[in-house]
């Protein structure tokens, strides 16, 4: 598939020093990352490591299996019950932070999706990497190291396309110069959301439902209660506690404006939310072209996300017409993604 080009969140002019000096950051860490994953042999041809671009040639067969797309939007609570309760008739791609929040209420996902290169994210889930065994990990080739040395499970790679504008070429020899160039590229565009929908449709996906995916303060909550505390760094502080509270209130006042939900009521949202709502949807647009017969559900039913390219249900419907009956999810990505010791 040829390399899509449109406007996205990196696409701006930075004029702030500030700005620079951490977009500079991203780029040393970036650089700093893939020499240390080159180095500790992360790139080599274990029976546990693939890549998108194996998966964009061979065009895998998932059929009528459903994927759920869950993230850590304030609607993701309405829906654990469901998710823990049909678990074994879907696959479910989750976000980095997600994890903690789902294996609390007993529910495990099938594929993670992260493009965080610090080691906030290591810290993060790092007491639940036990269950990353039966868990596929999909991430840049800039990911930070500790995670994918400490990974269990299989990890499949792609090569990040920003075009951020700074003097940096780095991205540039990454994608056209070094030995991973061959692996595939997503557009990272500072959204893991955004990230995971194109690795889905590039794994061959063709029936998506999108879950916790409000863009918005759905129910006045900054995010979903149960992952809140790992979002924003607090995992094990009590509820009641000042700092708690403290944190709680100062999320939510990154409220901007009021914007207009899918079914036309008013909700808080901010102007970050609607450019990873417009990103969304030019990002559906390119990929529509190329992958016509793939199906995007928003389930998440609250939030702002809508676009012509994505369908309006509510989840139970949309489990009623994908998921209908158990499958054995770990054979099925077993078999599908060619991982030869995955879920034993």
């Amino acid at each position: 598939m040829p390399l899509m080009k449109f406007k996205h969140v990196y696409d701006v002019e930075i004029k702030d020093e500030v700005s620079l000096k951490a977009q500079q950051n991203f780029f040393t860490m970036w650089g700093n990352n893939y020499k240390s994953n080159l180095e500790n042999g992360m790139f080599r041809s274990y029976s546990h490591i693939n890549h998108i671009g194996n998966y964009e040639i061979r065009k895998i067969p998932f059929g009528d299996i459903g994927l759920v797309i869950s993230t850590i939007g304030p609607s993701l609570d309405n829906h654990l019950q469901l998710l823990k309760e049909n678990q074994n008739k879907f696959i479910h791609m989750a976000m980095d932070v997600t994890l903690p929040a789902l294996i609390k209420n007993g529910i495990c996902p099938n594929i993670l999706t992260t493009i965080d290169p610090s080691n906030r994210i290591y810290h993060l889930i790092k007491d639940y990497l036990s269950y990353s065994k039966n868990i596929v990990l999909v991430c840049s080739t800039t990911t930070c190291p500790e995670l994918l040395v400490n990974w269990k499970g299989p990890i499949i790679f792609y090569q990040q396309r920003d075009t951020m504008k700074i003097q940096n070429d780095f991205l540039t020899k990454l994608n056209d110069n070094s030995c991973t160039y061959f692996y595939g590229e997503l557009m990272n565009a500072g959204t893991v959301i955004g990230a995971a929908i194109q690795a889905a449709i590039k794994l061959g996906f063709k029936n998506i439902g999108l879950v916790g995916h409000d863009l918005a303060f759905t129910d006045d909550k900054p995010c979903s209660i149960e992952a809140f505390p790992y979002m924003y760094n607090i995992p094990n502080e009590p509820v009641g506690s000042q700092l708690y509270k403290n944190t709680y209130e100062g999320a939510k006042n990154h409220s901007d404006f009021k914007a207009v939900d899918i079914y036309g009521k008013e909700v808080s949202s901010n102007n970050l939310f609607q450019v990873y709502a417009n990103y969304y949807g030019m990002l559906l647009y390119n990929y529509m072209q190329f992958f016509p017969n793939t199906n995007i559900y928003n389930c998440t039913e609250n939030g702002i996300l809508k676009d012509i390219n994505i369908k309006i249900e509510t989840f139970k419907t949309w489990l009623s017409m994908f998921c209908q009956q158990e499958i054995e999810v770990l054979k099925e990505l077993k078999y599908k993604l060619k991982f030869k010791n995955f879920g034993v």
